[in-house]
């Protein structure tokens, strides 16, 4: 169930993001409309609006991950290191190492 959610929960955010960067243009677009240097004022709405929307909903994704991680997912805090998204992965067993033994 948490893979489930963390793809809607995602999928979400960035549906959200591109919705609000596209609203960001035209914001911009509107000011450049009554302003003198036209890329300049574009530049400095555009940039000044969508990268902090993309950071958020980096962060945002991030914090999704380590809340609903997957299947084969833990969050794990080792001495020494800081917490970290670890995937674990069992492998087969290998018919060489039956016949060595």
């Amino acid at each position: 169930m948490n893979s489930y959610k963390r793809s809607i929960y995602t999928g979400v955010v960035r549906i959200t993001a591109n919705i609000l960067t596209l609203g960001v243009v035209f914001l911009a677009m509107y000011k450049v409309a009554y302003s003198s240097s036209a890329m300049l004022t574009f530049c400095l709405w555009f940039f000044g609006c969508a990268v902090p929307v993309w950071l958020v909903a980096f962060r945002l994704m991030r914090h999704i991950r380590q809340r609903f991680p997957a299947e084969d997912q833990s969050f794990m805090e080792l001495p020494g290191y800081k917490a970290a998204l670890v995937t674990w992965r069992v492998l087969e067993s290998d018919e060489r190492l039956s016949l060595i033994r």
